[in-house]
C-alpha cells in the first residue's frame, strides 16, 4: 500500500476499519464514503499510525455482527 511504503496522506479502507467507520457513523457504509471518511480522519504527519491503529483496532474490537 502507498500510505505505508511512501507514506501518503490517505486513509486505509479494509475489512477492520470499515468496521470502525460503520461504528462511529452507527450505518453502513458504501465503500466511496468509507474512503471520504478514512482520508477526511488522517492526521497530517501521523499517516503509518494512524491507519495501523485504526486497523488494530477493528481487529480487536469490531466484528462482523458489528456492520
Amino acid at each position: 500500500m502507498q500510505v505505508f511504503a511512501f507514506e501518503v496522506d490517505t486513509g486505509v479502507v479494509d475489512t477492520n476499519i470499515a468496521r470502525v467507520l460503520a461504528r462511529v457513523t452507527g450505518r453502513r457504509l458504501t465503500v466511496a464514503k468509507a474512503q471520504a471518511l478514512a482520508d477526511a480522519a488522517v492526521p497530517p504527519g501521523s499517516i503509518v499510525e494512524h491507519n495501523q491503529t485504526l486497523m488494530d483496532l477493528g481487529a480487536t474490537v469490531s466484528t462482523s455482527s458489528d456492520v
